[in-house]
């Protein structure tokens, strides 16, 4: 048995309540709004502000205004996180890809390292300071690209080219006055206006970007992967994502996909072989028919500015030319033949360590040099080079860089009868001396003086050394007693950090480069 009740409702508590329903809902939908503006702009967490943008258009009792403010915001920030990745927004069969991305935040990160950012600091005898404003705004760059996606017959490139001006919204106002009046409006792509151009080539502006193109088709794929409604891009191919999709974003990176292309390098060059023997010679040499990809990246990373390029081959390629230019791992042990506050320095290794046949000697027991121990010592003997130069003391030679070459070798005598023939007779030649001189450390030292330049020479247990001043000779000699890079302030963690095993190894302080160059 059910029983019904009723309840007497105050007609004018209904009617409140029907009145106050509707600006409480649009309050509720300006907070979200401007919570999601303050995400967007304030917290950059585009994810959370795009979702409470769509919450907000997609709300039947928001004012129509405020749903079409926020379907417009929540389309940009879609289009922001799409364009995240411009591998992604172009054709997989991209032959040629390269990208800058946000130079502005690479570049102040880089003169911040060096000291330069926002604060006088002395370089070469002058006061330097950036303002971040000026970098901010001189590379607002969000970023850009471009893909080659075919070569013609007339030798021609075509493709696509994006720009994402960033916070450079002068640069996007100029675009938008330029176009009108430079090119001719043709009919949109997915609701974003495009123009022709004098060229042929196509221009479409989107909420965030600027896409060229040598072609209409070229443009509307790129606009249906933002949107989504392409699959299949430059990312999702393996050749690409073996070698550049695991890599971290850099100021400028590229890849070049060989393929393609191989069959117009292959004929160009066979026309050119039948009337220069040397090209034939190059195509075997080269292997081209083995390559497979090029690619690089330059980045500024925590411990300073990074180049890495890689060439992908095919096994059991015969490329004579990269297995020539291979090289022995670089060793700590080379960067202990450097001194503390070195300017810059270069080092790689040749061979690795081990017996060498010994020098002839004559009955007096004294060395006798043949050209096959010249062959010898460059590979078999020198174990690792290093160069480095010396920002200029009160000791150094007039008119000269501080400028050292260390070797690491495995046979010393062999290299010190080498190295005393070869300048004793450049010596020689041209009407110089030779002085002998003792180190600080008690090592013996001759000067050589060739064209009336002095040459330093000393050796150590395991190394030669020659350099263009006494105070550099003096400064490796110390890193022989471990005064070396590795525990120099400016060098020390990146070379602790060191990725991978690089075969040569490039490093410089800008600040004492430019002391080192200012007297030249």
């Amino acid at each position: 048995m059910f029983a019904l009740q009723s309840t007497s409702i105050p007609c004018g508590l209904i009617a409140a309540a029907l009145l106050l329903s509707p600006p409480a809902l649009a309050q509720d939908a300006e907070d979200l709004f401007h919570e999601a503006y303050f995400l967007e702009h304030e917290e950059g967490d585009l994810g959370r502000a795009l979702k409470l943008y769509r919450e907000v258009s997609e709300s039947k009792r928001v004012p129509a205004e405020l749903r079409a403010s926020a379907e417009e915001r929540g389309a940009g920030i879609a289009e922001e996180l799409a364009a995240a990745e411009f591998s992604r927004l172009v054709p997989p069969e991209t032959i040629f890809f390269a990208e800058l991305d946000r130079p502005g935040a690479q570049v102040k990160l880089l003169l911040d390292q060096l000291g330069l950012l926002g604060k006088a600091r002395q370089v070469a005898g002058n006061e330097i300071a950036i303002s971040p404003l000026f970098i901010e705004s001189a590379l607002g760059l969000r970023g850009a690209a471009i893909a080659v996606t075919g070569i013609g017959m007339d030798g021609q490139p075509s493709g696509v080219l994006l720009l994402h001006p960033g916070k450079h919204e002068g640069l996007r106002g100029l675009i938008e006055t330029a176009l009108p009046a430079g090119g001719t409006a043709v009919k949109d792509i997915g609701g974003f206006p495009v123009w022709t151009i004098e060229d042929g080539a196509f221009v479409c502006l989107t909420r965030r970007l600027v896409i060229a193109g040598s072609s209409r088709d070229q443009i509307e794929g790129v606009v249906e992967r933002l949107s989504g409604e392409r699959m299949g891009s430059l990312a999702d191919e393996p050749g690409f994502a073996r070698v550049i999709g695991e890599q971290q974003p850099g100021l400028l990176s590229f890849y070049v996909n060989a393929e393609p292309v191989k069959p117009l390098m292959r004929a160009a060059l066979e026309a050119q072989a039948r009337q220069d023997p040397e090209v034939r010679m190059m195509m075997n040499l080269l292997d081209l028919d083995s390559l497979q990809s090029l690619s690089g990246r330059l980045a500024v990373e925590r411990d300073g500015l990074a180049l890495d390029l890689a060439l992908e081959l095919e096994e059991g390629h015969r490329n004579l030319v990269f297995n020539l230019l291979r090289r022995p791992t670089v060793e700590r042990k080379t960067l202990a033949l450097i001194p503390e506050g070195a300017a810059f320095f270069l080092a790689t290794a040749l061979n690795p360590e081990g017996g060498v046949a010994p020098i002839q000697r004559d009955d007096a027991d004294q060395p006798v040099v043949t050209m096959l121990d010249f062959g010898r010592e460059l590979f078999g003997n020198i174990i690792d080079v290093a160069v480095y130069g010396m920002p200029p003391s009160s000791g150094a030679a007039v008119g000269l860089p501080d400028i050292t070459l260390v070797m690491r070798v495995n046979d010393v005598q062999r290299s010190v009868a080498l190295m005393e023939l070869a300048l004793g007779i450049a010596s020689q030649a041209s009407g110089g001396d030779v002085e002998f001189e003792q180190a600080p450390n008690g090592a013996d030292v001759t000067r050589y003086s060739i064209e009336h330049m002095p040459i330093f020479f000393a050796s150590g247990d395991d190394r030669i050394v020659l350099s263009s001043s006494r105070d550099s000779m003096e400064g490796a000699l110390g890193a022989m007693n471990g005064q070396s890079v590795l525990g120099d302030l400016v060098y020390a963690d990146g070379l602790r950090v060191l990725k991978d095993s690089p075969t040569i190894l490039i490093a410089a302080c800008p600040e004492r480069a430019a002391r080192m160059a200012a007297p030249f």
